[in-house]
């Protein structure tokens, strides 16, 4: 990832180091755009991630909205399957 001075602001964009994550990290973004990014000191900052089509890029802008806010999901799981212990999803 590359953070650099733009302004009075900051620009940040990145790669995924892993292609075996992409599913993954498409499946987060999908759920919710917004993280947490974390500095070595222990700070941190709320960000939204825009990952490209192909969520093998993004690029990261700061989260300005309220720091509390409602998220909505949906889970399909398909007729007649059982969901095994390791399919749960907590949403917190």
């Amino acid at each position: 990832m590359t953070i650099s001075a733009a302004g009075a602001g900051w620009h940040a964009h990145g790669r995924l180091a892993d292609e075996a994550d992409q599913e993954g990290f498409a499946f987060l973004c999908a759920l919710d755009p917004i993280f947490t990014l974390r500095f070595e000191e222990g700070s941190g900052i709320a960000v939204t991630v825009r990952p490209t089509d192909d969520h093998r890029q993004f690029t990261l802008h700061e989260y300005t909205g309220p720091p509390q806010r409602a998220v909505e999901q949906h889970i399909t799981f398909i007729p007649g399957a059982r969901p095994h212990p390791g399919d749960v999803v907590r949403l917190e």
